[in-house]
């Protein structure tokens, strides 16, 4: 494959990339050398590139090149959820949401994968203590609340996105914006966030007041949306949406924020988890598993 002594040696030092790499090869090109050309040549730019990745990233694992560039936001939330420890406290909360108080609780992931009780859980809000080392979060909103994120969550979900960059090496152009997350667990379903854009792409830096201000303004706008989807749906103002009225009212407020295409959506029901995506024309696609 006319690899370099240095990439030899990076193959040689790296159990779990050599395994990973032998794994693609027999499932992608079983007989690579009979194929053509054209293959040989895709294989061999694809094992470059994964060395390439692993040269300039010496303390990176190969769950970290997967979660560069193999996994989708689907994948990822649902590794998330079956992780064994999440599980457990996923279940905590959704037994929780079946209460009638307007208590929220939640739990903080850290990028060791380590899993700690929010900072603070409050009347519809739960705080997070969001530092470098920060991932993701989840918490549950009751009987009371509503059953999708709030402006105030999705703003707690850009303050994780914002620290993923912060523990990089010095001159790093990678971006790791994307492997924040934050899960909202609810009676009818559960859902997740992840960023579908860059850190360029996130709300400038702002300060409490004006952080305040914003999102008394997406209140405002949350609200209005939420009284046209009941309209919609020809509800009342005490009955909750339909599991597409919420989506919409999700993919109406993001877009309210700006930031139309650059939050996705992942929906965990029972034992499925999928992605969830708004047409042109304002109505939900059928949604996609993974």
């Amino acid at each position: 494959m006319n690899l370099t002594p240095a990439e030899i040696t990076l193959i040689n030092s790296k159990n779990e990339v050599r395994l990973e790499l032998y794994k693609y090869l027999a499932l992608h090109y079983a007989y690579p050398f009979s194929q053509g050309t054209i293959l040989i040549q895709e294989l061999i730019d694809y094992v470059k590139f994964v060395l390439q990745y692993f040269a300039n990233h010496l303390n990176a694992i190969w769950q970290d090149y997967y979660n560069d560039y193999l996994a989708t936001p689907c994948t990822k939330i649902k590794s998330i959820v079956n992780n064994p420890q999440m599980k457990i406290k996923i279940d905590s909360l959704k037994e929780f949401s079946l209460t009638a108080v307007r208590d929220e609780r939640g739990y903080h992931q850290d990028k060791s994968g380590n899993i700690t009780p929010a900072a603070l859980n409050g009347a519809h809000h739960v705080d997070f203590m969001i530092g470098t080392n920060s991932l993701g979060g989840i918490h549950n909103h009751t009987l009371n609340g509503d059953h999708i994120f709030s402006p105030r969550d999705i703003l707690t979900f850009l303050s994780f996105a914002r620290v993923q960059n912060q523990t990089l090496p010095i001159g790093s152009t990678a971006d790791h914006t994307g492997n924040a997350f934050l899960g909202m667990i609810a009676q009818s379903a559960s859902y997740f966030i992840t960023f579908n854009g860059g850190s360029a792409d996130l709300l400038p830096p702002m300060t409490d007041a004006e952080e305040f201000a914003f999102e008394l303004e997406m209140n405002k706008a949350f609200k209005k949306i939420l009284k046209l989807q009941l309209k919609a749906e020809g509800k009342d103002s005490w009955d909750n949406l339909s599991d597409e009225g919420l989506q919409k009212l999700f993919f109406d407020l993001i877009k309210e924020m700006g930031f139309e295409g650059k939050i996705n959506l992942i929906q965990q029901k029972g034992a499925n988890t999928s992605t969830i995506q708004q047409n042109p024309d304002g109505t939900i696609k059928d949604s996609i598993p993974c």
